[in-house]
């Protein structure tokens, strides 16, 4: 198939796809923040943007909401970072698989739920077993 210069392009995939992704990425963090029970306000503030852009991105009414954004949308949400850069499309399902593969495993006790006596019964078990390595 021969396509000159001057022949028009059919954008008009490209432009669904990516609205599609958009409206996913929205959607993505609306059911995150309705399953924390969290406003719009709150989340807007703990992520260090404006309610209004918030909703914009909810709504998939922003085309390329920053990484750093997104970054801080994961950590307020407590939703995977590479899979809202997935939905941005600033990753494809192969590069967010690479920097998976590269991510050192999550520590055994990362999401323990243990009481303050229990957390400084393991800070001195710790210091015990470097102190007998040194």
């Amino acid at each position: 198939m021969n396509v000159s210069m001057d022949d028009p392009l059919d954008i008009s995939y490209t432009i669904v796809y990516i609205s599609a992704m958009l409206t996913e990425l929205g959607d993505e963090l609306k059911r995150a923040r309705d399953a924390m029970d969290t406003s719009l306000q709150t989340v807007a503030m703990s992520a260090n943007i404006s309610t209004a852009y918030l909703q914009k991105i909810e709504r998939g009414l922003v085309d390329t909401p920053s990484p750093h954004v997104l970054r801080r949308l994961a950590a307020s949400l407590r939703v995977d970072y590479l899979n809202l850069m997935q939905l941005a499309m600033y990753l494809d399902y192969d590069e967010a698989a690479l920097v998976r593969a590269r991510m050192p495993a999550k520590h055994p006790l990362a999401n323990a739920k243990l009481t303050p006596e229990q957390w400084l019964a393991v800070g001195k078990f710790i210091s015990g077993l470097t102190r007998e390595r040194q």
